[in-house]
C-alpha cells in the first residue's frame, strides 16, 4: 500500500504499528518520524519504539510530547515512569508511577512497580447474580456490623491481602462499609421488561 500512496500518513501510521507488533522498532521508528507524522498516537508509538530499544532518553521525550496531546494517560506515565527506572532515575520514576496510578488505581502493572500487591484479592458475591443483598450475615444486631468490618480490614491487612470487594452489597451495609473507611464503587444497570 505504501508504495501506491507515498502521502497518505494513516497508511504511514498503520505500517508503524505493524511493524512495532512484529517487534521491528528501528523500522517502525522510520515511519513515526522519518515521515513527520505529527499526532499524538505516532509521538506515543514512537516512544514505545524507543523505549523498547533501550534508548530511554528517546523514549521520554517522545512520552512527554504526547502527554501535551493527551494529559491523562495511564499508559504514557507508565512507560516514562519504568524509563526514567531504567535510568536509574527514581524520583521521577516514582512521579510518574504514581501518577498513573492515579489515573488508574486497579492496574497490575502500576502498582508492581511502586512496590505494590495488586493479587492476592478477597471477593464477597453470589456468582452470576447482579442483584443487590446482604453478603455479610452476622448473628448479632447490625451495630455489631461496623466492628466485624474492622476485623475484616484488620484481617486482610495482616494478611497482606490488596483489597476485599463486596459485589451487589444492600444500601444498608454499603452506607455502613462507607463510613468504616471501604470505598464506594457505583455502577449502573439497564434493564429490559418483555411486556408482552
Amino acid at each position: 500500500a505504501d508504495k501506491y500512496e507515498p502521502n497518505n500518513q494513516i497508511i504511514k501510521y498503520q505500517i508503524g504499528v505493524t511493524l512495532t507488533l512484529m517487534g521491528m522498532y528501528e523500522k517502525a521508528l522510520d515511519y513515526f518520524i522519518n515521515y513527520n507524522l505529527t499526532d499524538a498516537d505516532s509521538k506515543f508509538m514512537a516512544g514505545l519504539c524507543y523505549f523498547n530499544i533501550g534508548e530511554y532518553e528517546n523514549a521520554i521525550l517522545f512520552f512527554n510530547a504526547y502527554s501535551k496531546f493527551i494529559t491523562d494517560s495511564v499508559e504514557s506515565d507508565l512507560y516514562r515512569g519504568l524509563s526514567f527506572f531504567k535510568l536509574e532515575d527514581y524520583n521521577s520514576a516514582a512521579k510518574y508511577l504514581k501518577q498513573a496510578e492515579k489515573i488508574d488505581k486497579e492496574n497490575p502493572d502500576i502498582l508492581f512497580h511502586l512496590g505494590l500487591s495488586y493479587y492476592p484479592k478477597f471477593l464477597s458475591a453470589i456468582p452470576f447474580t447482579p442483584i443487590n443483598g446482604d453478603r455479610i450475615f452476622l448473628n448479632n444486631s447490625i451495630e455489631n456490623f461496623s466492628d466485624f468490618l474492622k476485623t475484616i480490614s484488620d484481617y486482610l491487612t495482616k494478611q497482606d491481602i490488596s483489597s476485599h470487594h463486596f459485589n451487589f452489597i444492600s444500601k444498608l451495609q454499603s452506607q455502613i462499609m462507607e463510613k468504616s473507611g471501604f470505598l464506594t464503587r457505583l455502577g449502573i444497570q439497564y434493564h429490559w421488561y418483555n411486556n408482552n
